[in-house]
């Protein structure tokens, strides 16, 4: 074999070091995007997934919540919209007073209710506990009274703003509702 042929032989052969790593780059460039990809779409479906399962248990509270505001009467609405109190009537049929307010601190829509004493005239043991579960963060309460019809059923709407976060990410949805008194 001469020395020509040899290194037109080698100038035939497979790839060179800098062909196969300008291959393996490319290769791995694609590799980085796709796992980020990847990982992204995990971390949207994880907040998703939060908000999801907090906007379902606040549609369970706000219709807790109608249900005793269609009994209720005497509503009064706080002048920043955040508070709503009004009288209903408890399982056995016994009048109270109820409020529904944010707590800014826990980010929970709190149920307060007292029994009224008529002999005394004053409020009896009130009791104050949060309507949404843990997973639940509300950031906006906001609620409406208007009587469209005078004399007529009282209308209240109530708008709500669930926050849900994960890893520095947060995302809020508000559902809005409306109910009417049945009591004139």
């Amino acid at each position: 074999m001469k020395f020509n042929e040899f290194v037109k032989f080698k100038s035939q052969d497979g790839q060179s070091l800098v062909e196969m790593l300008i291959a393996m780059s490319i290769f791995v460039i694609f590799i980085v995007i796709a796992v980020g990809g990847f990982l992204q779409a995990m971390a949207n479906q994880r907040i998703v997934l939060k908000l999801s399962a907090a906007t379902d248990n606040m549609s369970f509270t706000l219709e807790q919540m109608m249900r005793e505001m269609r009994v209720g009467s005497n509503f009064s609405v706080s002048p920043d919209g955040s508070k709503i109190s009004f009288n209903g009537y408890d399982e056995n049929g016994n009048q109270e007073d109820i409020d529904y307010a944010l707590n800014s601190l826990t980010g929970a829509v709190d149920r307060t209710f007292s029994i009224p004493n008529p002999v005394v005239g004053s409020i009896v043991n009130p009791t104050t506990a949060p309507m949404t579960a843990d997973n639940v963060t509300v950031s906006y309460f906001n609620v409406i009274k208007s009587q469209p019809h005078n004399p007529g059923p009282t209308l209240i709407n109530i708008v709500v703003g669930i926050t849900a976060s994960d890893r520095g990410v947060s995302i809020t949805n508000y559902i809005q509702t409306s109910v009417s008194s049945r009591v004139f």
